[in-house]
Parts: C-alpha cells; sequence; structure tokens
C-alpha cells in the first residue's frame, strides 16, 4: 500500500512541476522524460506487471542512477545561477528519490515470481479481486 501511496505522490509531483513549467530548457525536459521511464519501470514494480524485460530495466536503472547524479550535482540543473546549493541540501534533495530507485532495482534485478503477458497484466489492475483471480488461474493452466 505505501508503494502506491508513493507511486500517486511522485505522480503528483511530475504533474504540478510541469503546469508550473519547471522543465524549461531542454535539458530538463530530458530529464523529465528520463523520470517518466523510471517511473513507468516503478508502476510495474508496484503492480506486478511486466513492462519490457528485465534487461531493458537494468539498463535504464544503470543509466538512470547516473543520470541523476549527473543532473544534480554537474549540471546543478534546477539551481538559480547565481546562487548554487550548498552540497547537504543537494544530499538531501536526493533523499525522496531512494525508494523510485529501490523499487525500480527491485524490478530490473530481482527474479519475479509471476510475469504474465503485459496487456493481460495491465488490464487486471482495474479488474475486480474475484475476476483477477479466475484470469490468473486461466493463465496458469
Amino acid at each position: 500500500m505505501l508503494w502506491k501511496i508513493y507511486l500517486v505522490i511522485v505522480a503528483m509531483l511530475a504533474i504540478i512541476s510541469l503546469v508550473r513549467g519547471m522543465f524549461q530548457t531542454p535539458i530538463q525536459k530530458f530529464d523529465f522524460v528520463v523520470s517518466i521511464i523510471t517511473w513507468i519501470g516503478l508502476f510495474g514494480f508496484v503492480f506486478d506487471i511486466q513492462i519490457l524485460t528485465s534487461i531493458v530495466w537494468k539498463c535504464i536503472f544503470l543509466f538512470s542512477v547516473i543520470w541523476t547524479l549527473t543532473a544534480v550535482f554537474v549540471f546543478r540543473l534546477y539551481e538559480e545561477r547565481d546562487e548554487p546549493l550548498p552540497f547537504i541540501f543537494k544530499l538531501i534533495g536526493i533523499i525522496p528519490t531512494l525508494p523510485l530507485y529501490y523499487g525500480l532495482y527491485q524490478y530490473a534485478f530481482k527474479k519475479r515470481q509471476r510475469w504474465i503477458i503485459p496487456s493481460l497484466s495491465f488490464l487486471l489492475c482495474f479488474l475486480h479481486k474475484s475476476s483477477q483471480q479466475m484470469l490468473i488461474k486461466m493463465l496458469s493452466r
């Protein structure tokens, strides 16, 4: 349940940031695209569905961790030009992303118990519990 709450909070923050126009430069827009891709992986982890393959998510995980650290510490994407943030504030700013990267790591590197067809698994998220169980029984035969 906490994962679902985290997923909703992250999605709401992304929408608010997009509406407020925080992604002005091309590199900030690229950062937003990377974020959306990682959130799709978190969605797959939270709802236990396969989206793409594990090798793709391994690459996405590694790239996104490197990208986040580079964006925060090298490019200073969301800092004011005349007043750089102290290093400790940058570290504190990364803390909210740790659950995202933990979930993405689990999704990419840990063996999943049950993998089913992506389109059917997406449908399972919206079905009633009894319908989900019936569909899973049919698929496992």
